[in-house]
């Protein structure tokens, strides 16, 4: 069931990538809260922690300038809780999963800013760690986060490229 979960959440993500801004950030909450979900019932810590940040930042999108500014500096607290509390259940013991709450700062950062210079670095960073916990952890949820960190860098990479998003 987690898995059906995180591929609906998956697929709306990248829906809402493709879809015009007034339904993507509808989107990147549906998403984002079904990713949740999954890694709930997926019983993954690290995903859980993960998605909390991802989803203030979905919920920020939605809210007037003047409050995104609040719900970026929450986002961002919300990244650094996760991080402690990874590290206080003994999540973050393998240098991967340290590379995965680098990769989180990053797209965190990414989201913050406004800018796609942390987004492919972060990108690649919750790649490997996906591959890591899927093969090394044999957390079978993983291969949600592999597929959908592929989907987005290739989305990354090509609106770098052509100084744009994709449409």
């Amino acid at each position: 069931m987690a898995l059906w979960i995180g591929w609906v959440g998956m697929s709306l993500i990248v829906a809402g990538t493709y879809a015009p801004a007034e339904y993507s950030r509808w989107l990147f909450l549906a998403g984002a809260s079904a990713l949740g979900v999954s890694a709930i019932l997926g019983k993954s810590r690290f995903y859980v922690a993960f998605q909390i940040p991802i989803i203030i930042g979905a919920i920020t999108a939605l809210l007037p300038t003047i409050l995104n500014i609040v719900g970026m500096c929450t986002m961002l607290f919300g990244v650094l809780v996760a991080i402690i509390y990874l590290t206080r259940v003994r999540e973050l013991t393998e240098w991967q999963s340290k590379a995965g709450a680098i990769g989180l700062i990053l797209l965190a950062g990414g989201f913050a800013s406004g800018t796609k210079a942390y987004l492919l670095p972060a990108n690649i960073v919750l790649l490997f760690n996906a591959a890591f916990r899927l093969h090394i952890k044999r957390e079978k949820i993983a291969i949600i986060w592999l597929v959908l960190e592929i989907l987005a860098g290739g989305g990354t990479i090509f609106s770098i490229v052509c100084g744009r998003t994709p449409s």
